[in-house]
């Protein structure tokens, strides 16, 4: 009953969550904003770079790998080695490591000493990384350069508690995250000056955004600097005067802001069941059909003792119980010209959870009731 009634305040805690968003979300209007090219565009010979790295998370409180896991063993057994400590291969356990894969994006413009962020995430069969370090991790690009090296404290969105076979989990205790985790070792060259035009490429294949982007350059550099064919990628000719200082003129045209006509948009956390909306966005006409399937699955030892005097003997036993019970399924309709925010006021009303509300919201966008870019993380 105790557990029921945190369940409930825990519930009502997020529905009063949700419900302050709304309030401010329902009176938005979309409007142009001022934004800085650089914040709008991409330019060529600028693209960043994806590494990936191979690595080992310890101090793990008997979440880590189990069982016959040779390759958390074998990796463990190396680091020691070449730490100076031989320890046989039979003496290893993992129960507090886990075997990771670690991945990072460096940037364009990253120096040899600057910190970037990393994701990691078990490849074993580990519980959870929470309160875990990952140890040094060499990461490489794609044409197998060291790039960076990563290490630090892993923060984990999720948890994962088990006693005597049962078992409470929270999203994805299995992935983590760094930020600043790992020190770039090698700077990627980037050549943006070697032409005597830049081409800038649009965060949206959006012929309103570059249409904004070229009147904004022309008019400070001069008719006809900038043009575009097909919304995406956009020309700009280097003044003659800037011929020779073509930095001093990509840093001034970065800078220039511009109004942007904006792009309404949904960011969904499936790992800590977050959803964020930036404005109202519009939904065709949907209905929702939503049902909820409680399993509740326990054990409980039992100790059946034989009668004083018999010859019977002690025996210990796992009682186990499973109820299943599934709610009439609820039915919402929304009329056209309802927002998102509509949809999740009345899925909060419904009792639907946050996790469902994200499955909820990205099978709308498959089925194309939402006009919104949708970013699942």
């Amino acid at each position: 009953m105790k557990g029921d009634g945190m369940a409930a305040n825990k519930k009502v805690r997020v529905s009063a969550v949700l419900t302050a968003i709304l309030m401010i979300l329902l009176p938005a209007v979309i409007f142009a904003t001022p934004a800085k090219i650089k914040d709008l565009t991409s330019m060529t010979g600028m693209r960043s770079n994806d590494l990936i790295g191979y690595g080992i998370v310890v101090g793990l409180s008997g979440t880590g790998d189990k069982g016959k896991d040779l390759v958390t063993v074998e990796s463990v057994v190396n680091m020691l080695d070449k730490l100076g400590v031989r320890v046989p291969l039979d003496q290893i356990e993992t129960m507090n490591c886990a075997a990771v894969i670690v991945t990072a994006v460096l940037p364009p413009t990253c120096d040899q000493g600057e910190k970037i962020d990393i994701h990691i995430s078990s490849i074993g069969n580990a519980k959870s990384l929470y309160g875990g370090t990952l140890l040094m991790t060499p990461l490489k690009a794609g044409n197998n350069e060291l790039c960076a090296v990563a290490q630090g404290s892993v923060a984990v969105g999720g948890h994962n508690f088990e006693v005597n076979n049962n078992s409470v989990s929270k999203n994805a205790p299995t992935s983590g995250f760094i930020a600043g985790g790992a020190t770039v070792q090698k700077k990627i060259d980037a050549d943006f000056t070697a032409d005597s035009e830049v081409a800038l490429f649009t965060a949206r294949n959006d012929f309103e955004l570059a249409e904004a982007i070229i009147k904004g350059i022309n008019a400070k550099f001069g008719a006809g600097m900038a043009n575009t064919t097909d919304g995406k990628k956009i020309l700009v000719n280097v003044p003659a005067e800037y011929m020779n200082k073509k930095a001093q003129f990509i840093a001034e045209m970065s800078s220039m802001e511009i109004d942007d006509p904006g792009e309404p948009s949904v960011v969904l956390d499936e790992r800590t069941g977050t959803v964020i909306m930036g404005a109202q966005v519009p939904v065709d006409e949907v209905a929702i059909s939503h049902g909820n399937l409680h399993v509740a699955i326990s054990s409980k030892n039992i100790i059946s003792q034989p009668n004083p005097f018999s010859p019977g003997t002690t025996i210990q036993a796992i009682n186990s119980n499973m109820t299943v019970d599934q709610d009439r399924a609820n039915f919402a309709a929304l009329k056209k010209g309802a927002t998102l925010a509509d949809v999740v006021k009345n899925l909060n009303t419904m009792g639907v959870s946050a996790d469902d509300i994200i499955s909820i919201i990205t099978d709308m966008k498959v089925a194309g009731a939402i006009k919104a870019k949708v970013i699942v993380k």
